[in-house]
C-alpha cells in the first residue's frame, strides 16, 4: 500500500514525518510564487478570434454569412493570454463597421483591411490585450445580397411658437430617405417611412434632437433613427393693402380679377432695417385660370424679397373672368 510504502521509506532514512509534510508544503508554496510570477509576466503570442461582421450595406443583410477567423501577434500577461484564449472556444464575436470602409472584391465578398480592425481589439481578443500586429492585411467576408428599395422619411411634427417667433425653413431630417429590406410583396406596400412625433411647445430659438423611425410590420429600415433641426427666427408683423392684377395674358383676352385688392399680412424677419414689402407684386396667372374649373385662382407672387418670411392673404381665392376684346 501506498502509506505502508512512505512508512517503510521514512523509517529506513529515519526523516520525521513532520519535516516530509513541511518539505511538501514548501515545495508547493515554491512552485505557487513560481507560477504566480510567470503568470504576471508580459508575453507576446498569436491569437485567433472568430469575428461576423455587421455593416449597413446597401442591398444586403446586415451581418455576414459565415465567421471568419482573424488573427493578430498580441502581447498580455500570462493570465490575460489564457482568459484571451478561453474567451477564443466560445461563440464568434460581431463587431459594428462603418460600409464606406468595406471594399468589393468583385467575386460576390467584401474586403475589409486589418487597420479597420485594430478598433476592435477589446471585442476580439480582451480588453487587457495590447495589439502589435494582424498576421493578414486584409479579411474577406461574404453578405448575401436582400430585395431592398429606398423611400423618403416623412417628419411627423407638432410645433408650437413662442409669439412673434416662427419656423425659418422646414423641419430638416438626417438621414431624410432610408434603405427598406424585405420580401417582395412587403416591399410593395412601403411607399414612405414615418418618424415617431416631434412635439415641441413654445419654441423660440433652434431646436434639434433624435427621433426613432417606425418600421413596418414584415421589413427592415437601414437606419432606426433620424436627427432633425428646426431653424427658429423671430419677425415683425406689417398688414397692408396690394392689388391683383393678371398676367401672363394672351394678346386680343383680357382677364378680369375680382376683388382687385387684398389685405396681406406678411411677416419680416426681427428687427426690420427696412421695408421691402412695396417690392412684391401679387398676380394671377392666366395658366391657373385655364386650369381651373370655375374661374377661381389663388394669387401668387414672385421670389420674396431679402428680409420677408412669408405671408398670408386675405381672401384667399379670387373670382376671374375672360373677355375678348
Amino acid at each position: 500500500m501506498p502509506g505502508q510504502w512512505l512508512d517503510s521509506l521514512v523509517e529506513t532514512l529515519r526523516i520525521n514525518k513532520r519535516d516530509v509534510a513541511v518539505f511538501l508544503l514548501s515545495l508547493l508554496l515554491a512552485f505557487g510564487i513560481w507560477l504566480l510570477f510567470n503568470m504576471n509576466q508580459s508575453y507576446s503570442a498569436t491569437l485567433q478570434s472568430r469575428i461576423y461582421v455587421k455593416s449597413n450595406l446597401p442591398g444586403y443583410f446586415p451581418t455576414s454569412s459565415d465567421p471568419v477567423t482573424v488573427e493578430a501577434r498580441c502581447r498580455a500577461s500570462g493570465y490575460d493570454m489564457v482568459r484571451s484564449r478561453r474567451r477564443l472556444r466560445g461563440k464568434p464575436v460581431t463587431i459594428q463597421v462603418e460600409p464606406d470602409l468595406l471594399t468589393p472584391d468583385g467575386n460576390g465578398a467584401f474586403t475589409l483591411s486589418s487597420n479597420a480592425l485594430s478598433g476592435h481589439v477589446g471585442e476580439m481578443f480582451g480588453n487587457e490585450v495590447r495589439l502589435e500586429s494582424f498576421i493578414a492585411p486584409a479579411y474577406s467576408f461574404k453578405f448575401p445580397q436582400e430585395n431592398h428599395k429606398t423611400v423618403p422619411v416623412i417628419p411627423v411634427s407638432y410645433l408650437t411658437f413662442r409669439s412673434q417667433y416662427m419656423q425659418k425653413d422646414r423641419l430638416r431630417l438626417e438621414p431624410d430617405s432610408v434603405i427598406v429590406y424585405g420580401e417582395p410583396a412587403y416591399l410593395d406596400n412601403v411607399e414612405r417611412i414615418y418618424t415617431q412625433k416631434i412635439s415641441l411647445s413654445n419654441i423660440h430659438s433652434p431646436k434639434s434632437g433624435t427621433v426613432r423611425l417606425e418600421a413596418p410590420r414584415g421589413v427592415r429600415i437601414s437606419d432606426a433613427e433620424a436627427h432633425y433641426s428646426i431653424d427658429v427666427t423671430r419677425f415683425v408683423e406689417l398688414k397692408k393693402t396690394v392689388p391683383v392684377s393678371a398676367r401672363n395674358v394672351p394678346s386680343g383676352r383680357e382677364l378680369s380679377v375680382y376683388p382687385s385688392s387684398a389685405e396681406v399680412l406678411f411677416r419680416c424677419a426681427f428687427p426690420l432695417a427696412s421695408d421691402r414689402t412695396s417690392e412684391m407684386q401679387f398676380y394671377i396667372d392666366y395658366e391657373d385660370f385655364q386650369h381651373s374649373l370655375s374661374g377661381k385662382c389663388v394669387a401668387r407672387t414672385d421670389a420674396l424679397p431679402p428680409g420677408v418670411l412669408n405671408w398670408s392673404m386675405q381672401p384667399e381665392v379670387f373670382d376671374c373672368v375672360e373677355e375678348g376684346r
